[in-house]
Protein backbone atom coordinates (compact mmCIF):
# COMPACT_ATOMS: atom_id res chain seq x y z
CA UNK A 1 0.00 0.00 0.00
CA UNK A 2 3.29 2.48 1.02
CA UNK A 3 4.57 2.42 -2.50
CA UNK A 4 1.01 2.49 -4.02
CA UNK A 5 0.21 5.36 -1.95
CA UNK A 6 3.57 7.46 -3.01
CA UNK A 7 2.79 7.53 -6.87
CA UNK A 8 -0.78 9.05 -7.79
CA UNK A 9 -1.01 7.60 -11.42
CA UNK A 10 -0.69 4.37 -10.27
CA UNK A 11 -3.08 4.74 -7.43
CA UNK A 12 -5.97 6.06 -10.64
CA UNK A 13 -4.75 2.85 -12.81
CA UNK A 14 -5.24 0.75 -10.11
CA UNK A 15 -8.60 2.05 -9.75
CA UNK A 16 -9.30 1.79 -12.84
CA UNK A 17 -8.56 -1.64 -13.24
CA UNK A 18 -10.03 -3.00 -10.05
CA UNK A 19 -13.62 -0.88 -10.77
CA UNK A 20 -12.96 -2.39 -14.71
CA UNK A 21 -12.89 -5.75 -13.96
CA UNK A 22 -15.80 -5.89 -10.85
CA UNK A 23 -18.11 -4.25 -13.45
CA UNK A 24 -17.19 -6.85 -16.12
CA UNK A 25 -17.44 -9.94 -13.76
CA UNK A 26 -20.72 -8.30 -11.48
CA UNK A 27 -18.73 -8.00 -7.97
CA UNK A 28 -15.77 -9.60 -6.29
CA UNK A 29 -15.31 -13.19 -7.91
CA UNK A 30 -12.72 -15.18 -8.95
CA UNK A 31 -12.93 -14.27 -12.20
CA UNK A 32 -13.09 -10.71 -11.41
CA UNK A 33 -9.83 -11.05 -9.24
CA UNK A 34 -8.47 -13.01 -12.04
CA UNK A 35 -9.13 -9.66 -14.98
CA UNK A 36 -6.84 -7.27 -12.29
CA UNK A 37 -3.94 -7.81 -14.08
CA UNK A 38 -2.67 -4.33 -12.94
CA UNK A 39 -3.34 -5.44 -9.25
CA UNK A 40 -1.19 -8.31 -9.53
CA UNK A 41 1.45 -6.46 -11.23
CA UNK A 42 2.05 -4.07 -8.00
CA UNK A 43 1.39 -6.79 -5.81
CA UNK A 44 4.30 -8.69 -7.38
CA UNK A 45 6.34 -5.39 -7.81
CA UNK A 46 6.16 -4.86 -3.93
CA UNK A 47 7.07 -8.06 -3.58
CA UNK A 48 10.05 -7.41 -5.15
CA UNK A 49 11.22 -4.40 -3.46
CA UNK A 50 10.08 -5.60 0.33
CA UNK A 51 11.02 -9.10 -0.21
CA UNK A 52 9.65 -11.07 2.63
CA UNK A 53 12.43 -13.85 3.30
CA UNK A 54 16.01 -11.96 3.14
CA UNK A 55 17.54 -14.92 2.24
CA UNK A 56 17.32 -18.13 0.95
CA UNK A 57 20.51 -21.15 2.45
CA UNK A 58 21.57 -23.75 -0.06
CA UNK A 59 23.70 -26.64 -0.48
CA UNK A 60 26.57 -26.93 -2.73
CA UNK A 61 26.23 -30.00 -4.90
CA UNK A 62 29.38 -30.16 -6.83
CA UNK A 63 32.67 -27.54 -6.47
CA UNK A 64 31.77 -24.77 -8.63
CA UNK A 65 34.14 -21.83 -10.07
CA UNK A 66 32.70 -18.44 -10.17
CA UNK A 67 33.70 -16.35 -13.07
CA UNK A 68 36.03 -14.40 -10.29
CA UNK A 69 38.06 -17.65 -9.64
CA UNK A 70 36.06 -18.00 -6.26
CA UNK A 71 35.99 -22.18 -5.12
CA UNK A 72 32.68 -23.37 -4.15
CA UNK A 73 33.54 -26.54 -2.70
CA UNK A 74 30.92 -29.68 -2.92
CA UNK A 75 29.09 -29.30 0.89
CA UNK A 76 29.67 -25.71 1.35
CA UNK A 77 26.58 -23.66 2.64
CA UNK A 78 25.50 -20.81 0.83
CA UNK A 79 23.43 -17.92 1.62
CA UNK A 80 21.60 -16.42 -1.11
CA UNK A 81 20.59 -12.90 -0.39
CA UNK A 82 17.32 -12.07 -1.85
CA UNK A 83 16.83 -8.45 -1.22
CA UNK A 84 20.08 -8.18 -3.35
CA UNK A 85 18.98 -9.90 -6.40
CA UNK A 86 15.98 -8.21 -6.36
CA UNK A 87 17.84 -4.64 -6.42
CA UNK A 88 20.41 -5.65 -8.68
CA UNK A 89 20.79 -3.47 -11.72
CA UNK A 90 22.31 -5.87 -14.05
CA UNK A 91 18.76 -7.80 -13.34
CA UNK A 92 16.51 -5.40 -12.53
CA UNK A 93 16.69 -1.52 -14.58
CA UNK A 94 16.55 1.32 -11.72
CA UNK A 95 15.95 -1.42 -8.90
CA UNK A 96 14.92 1.19 -6.20
CA UNK A 97 12.10 2.48 -8.42
CA UNK A 98 8.55 1.28 -8.06
CA UNK A 99 7.40 0.66 -11.56
CA UNK A 100 4.68 -2.40 -11.86
CA UNK A 101 5.22 -1.98 -15.42
CA UNK A 102 8.33 -3.86 -15.03
CA UNK A 103 6.83 -7.25 -15.89
CA UNK A 104 3.83 -6.64 -18.07
CA UNK A 105 1.18 -9.48 -17.75
CA UNK A 106 1.22 -13.00 -19.11
CA UNK A 107 4.72 -12.98 -19.19
CA UNK A 108 7.49 -14.91 -16.92
CA UNK A 109 10.49 -14.13 -15.76
CA UNK A 110 13.85 -14.74 -15.99
CA UNK A 111 15.08 -17.82 -13.62
CA UNK A 112 15.98 -16.98 -10.32
CA UNK A 113 15.54 -13.36 -10.39
CA UNK A 114 12.74 -12.72 -8.34
CA UNK A 115 12.39 -14.84 -5.17
CA UNK A 116 10.00 -13.10 -3.04
CA UNK A 117 9.41 -16.87 -0.94
CA UNK A 118 12.82 -18.08 -1.80
CA UNK A 119 12.71 -20.87 -4.35
CA UNK A 120 12.30 -24.65 -4.45
CA UNK A 121 9.48 -27.02 -3.81
CA UNK A 122 8.44 -26.26 -0.39
CA UNK A 123 7.82 -22.61 -1.71
CA UNK A 124 5.61 -20.50 0.60
CA UNK A 125 5.05 -17.65 2.61
CA UNK A 126 5.43 -19.31 5.79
Amino acid sequence: MFEIARVNHIQERLRKDVRDALKMCGGYTYEALKEMTYLEQCIQETLRLHTPSFFVTRECTKTYVTEDGLVIEKGQKLIIPLTAIHRDPKLHAEPEVFNPDRLPPNTTRSNFTYMPFGDGPRICVG
